[in-house]
């Protein structure tokens, strides 16, 4: 990355006395300068003016208005969309907002500044993958990390991933769907990590994970979700194929046998779990469009060891 960070690199081209001081920024690029002008340059409150000048002409091309002049890195010179022209990111309320470089000057834009926004001030970029990548830290107990490829000059959601540190899963979005930061299509996809398993890590959300023998190898889970429960099945590849968040029905009939019945318009589910005998009957049937099929659980965990622990929203019990 070529990105010059002009901080303190600067020139006292005005008097030193009481009267107005003037500050120039010559060094971030080869055809243009600033000129700094502070509203209060004795006490060095971050207000006042900042004025890009094309070297050759002496022409003014660009002038903004900041409440964070001197706060270093100050100008920040890089080519953000791409395109094979420099661009300029000024401080002002606390992020950077975005001049892409045109044709004898440069531009505001709405969507590179609001991405500056609402991440924390700025994004890095990537020159040789063409990306933009942001990350953030949410609560007590996520982090969400995002990259953005360019679009017709703007940025656009490529990949979002959120990573829960309690958990050993992480929920990855893709999309192309739409410029930043409107609505986003998804496909989910669940990466474990052994090193932060269910037994390291008891009070994590994910509550089952099964495989089924009759479906080449996917996936049943049963996780929280802001106090709902969640059913999802996932591919071999971790591609959540199905998902399903509404009302569920426990039916508690003994200490060894459990069912939760759940359904949409179209199919009827009923997940249970049988150990009353030393066979250990787990799985799920699925009614749909008048066929039945039954998912038999290759894995001999407990399905409902949380039944007595945990209440959700979603989630009436008989």
């Amino acid at each position: 990355m070529k990105t010059k960070l002009i901080s303190l690199l600067i020139c006292l081209i005005a008097s030193v006395s009481f009267g107005q001081k003037t500050f120039v920024i010559d060094d971030f690029s080869k055809e243009y300068y600033a000129k700094i002008y502070p509203d209060n340059p004795e006490y060095w409150d971050g207000l006042g003016v900042v004025k890009i000048i094309h070297k050759a002409t002496e022409r003014t091309i660009l002038t903004i208005a900041s409440n964070e002049i001197m706060t270093p890195p100050f100008i920040t010179y890089d080519d953000y969309n791409f395109d094979g022209i420099n661009d300029l990111a000024i401080p002002n309320n606390g992020y950077n907002q975005i001049y892409l470089g045109v044709k004898g000057g440069f531009t505001f834009n709405s969507a590179f500044t609001q991405l500056a926004r609402d991440w924390g001030g700025m994004f890095s970029i990537d020159p040789k993958s063409k990306t933009i990548s942001v990350t953030k830290t949410i609560g007590c107990c996520w982090n969400l990390s995002e990259t953005y490829v360019v679009k017709n000059g703007n940025p656009y959601l490529s990949e979002s991933c959120l990573n829960d540190m309690y958990s050993y899963y992480s929920e990855i979005k893709t999309t192309y769907s739409s410029q930043y930061p409107k609505g986003r299509s998804k496909v989910i996809r669940f990466s474990e990590d052994p090193a932060n398993s269910f037994s390291k890590n008891p009070d994590y959300s994910e509550l089952l994970s099964v495989h089924t023998s009759e479906t080449n190898g996917k996936r049943i889970v049963l996780r929280e979700v802001d106090g709902k429960l969640n059913y999802s099945v996932l591919s071999k590849d971790n591609i959540i194929e199905f998902e399903y968040d509404g009302k569920f029905v426990l039916e508690n009939i003994s200490n060894n046998k459990c069912l939760l019945r759940f359904g949409n318009k179209t199919a009827r589910y009923v997940l249970y779990g049988d150990y009353s005998n030393q066979k250990n009957s787990h799985g799920i049937d699925i009614y749909t469009r008048g066929k039945h099929y039954n998912w038999k659980f290759a894995s001999g965990v407990y399905l409902f060891h949380w039944v007595d622990d945990i209440a959700f929203s979603n989630v009436t019990v008989k």
